[in-house]
């Protein structure tokens, strides 16, 4: 009995303690919170990159699906390159 009235008291004073700070943080309520346009004054322009730029920037990776299944059977991690 003795166990569970400190674990009673234990629980109240933690739930005291959340409640004091939620009460002293003034952080109680959203009316803070400034209503913004969308984009908040950004300025820019987007655009789709063109083959040449994905060319250039992305390594090309094979798609050999039973070269990288050979390679798993055999207990090997799947390579890019030629030798199988």
């Amino acid at each position: 009995m003795d166990g569970s009235v400190t674990l009673i008291i234990a629980g109240m004073l933690m739930i005291g303690i959340l409640g004091a700070v939620s009460y002293f943080s003034n952080n109680m309520t959203l009316n803070n919170i400034k209503s913004k346009t969308v984009g908040d004054g950004q300025h820019g322009t987007a655009r789709w990159a063109t083959s040449k730029e994905i060319m250039r920037i992305y390594q090309h990776v094979p798609f050999t699906p039973q070269k990288w299944r050979g390679q798993a059977k055999e207990g090997h991690a799947p390579t890019v390159g030629d030798s199988f």
